[in-house]
């Protein structure tokens, strides 16, 4: 059954597809929408009840929904049963009804799906032009590879915006892809007292044919520049764990690479040195990820632009 605010001292009567009645109060819904307005302004002809009952063609669960998420007195949060459901009430909200009011709580709603379903989401932000849902969507669909973004074209919400649309938020991945699966190498080196830079035990990074060198281990080094000083170079384990991100946020650029399963190679390797790296290694590692590569990374995806034309 409706539950209130929906009761019978109300003037007015929504009968779902079902048959279930919605007492509702004429002058909220006409406020509310221009549908019912200029529904309610038409003239009724005498033989009609005092009431008027209005069909319509959303099921009692629908209606239920629909008006829950705005109507005075409904309940503070409504519960949905996935994003095509929600993606099905925000069609119904905006379009049909016309109840435009509700674009700041639907997007609320729309927000609880962007772990999960990022792209349904863009395409219903697309549909309205909410552009900073948009963007916040495509980013979260960073999580995702560009093969798996491809095989959700059977996505309902797509059908409803326009290829433009659609290929932006592809070419936004590529570009995104580009950026974040070439970086990262040069802040290894960022700051000498790192445990890779300042070990000289486990094995170091060694580029086919030459030895890449990154820091001078004294500021007179930098002065002269003199091949014969002693040049610091990157610990092995750090360059594979970079390598193995870059090639993991090449595929998908929101990829986790901080969590203890992508890790777990890095640190059986760090674990083998005798020396700095073995006392220092997690801690200037978690240090690394999270105060200077991920922040880093995120401020360069930032910048990627996403061409949504409106």
């Amino acid at each position: 059954m409706p539950q209130p605010p929906f009761d019978e001292s109300l003037d007015a009567i929504l009968r779902s597809s079902d048959g279930l009645d919605f007492p509702v109060h004429r002058a909220v819904l006409a406020l509310a929408s221009p549908f019912f307005k200029d529904l309610f302004s038409l003239p009724q002809p005498e033989s009609e009840p005092k009431v008027p009952v209005i069909p319509v063609a959303e099921s009692s669960l629908i209606l239920q929904k629909l008006l829950g998420t705005w109507y005075p007195g409904a309940e503070a949060v409504v519960a949905f049963d996935g994003i095509e459901q929600l993606a099905e009430i925000v069609e119904l909200a905006m379009s049909k009804y016309e109840f435009r009011f509700v674009g700041p709580i639907m997007r609320r709603y729309l927000q609880d799906y962007l772990d999960t379903d990022a792209v349904a989401v863009y395409a219903v932000a697309c549909r309205y032009h909410w552009k900073d849902l948009a963007r916040k969507a495509a980013r979260h669909s960073l999580k995702l590879s560009l093969p798996s973004i491809l095989r959700l074209n059977a996505t309902p919400q797509l059908r409803n915006i326009s290829a433009d649309l659609y290929r932006a938020l592809l070419l936004y991945h590529h570009k995104c892809s580009a950026v974040a699966g070439s970086f990262g190498t040069a802040l290894v080196s960022s700051k000498s007292g790192w445990a890779w830079m300042a070990c000289n035990s486990c094995r170091c990074w060694v580029e086919p044919k030459r030895v890449v060198t990154f820091i001078p281990r004294t500021q007179t080094a930098v002065a002269s520049a003199s091949p014969l000083l002693p040049m610091v170079s990157p610990r092995a384990w750090i360059i594979d764990y970079i390598d193995r991100a870059k090639a993991a946020l090449k595929e998908a650029p929101g990829a986790t690479v901080s969590d203890i399963v992508f890790l777990a190679p890095t640190l059986t390797k760090l674990a083998s040195c005798d020396s700095i790296c073995a006392t220092s290694g997690v801690k200037d590692l978690a240090n690394f990820i999270s105060g200077e590569y991920l922040p880093k990374l995120n401020q360069a995806l930032d910048n990627v632009p996403l061409e949504l034309g409106f």
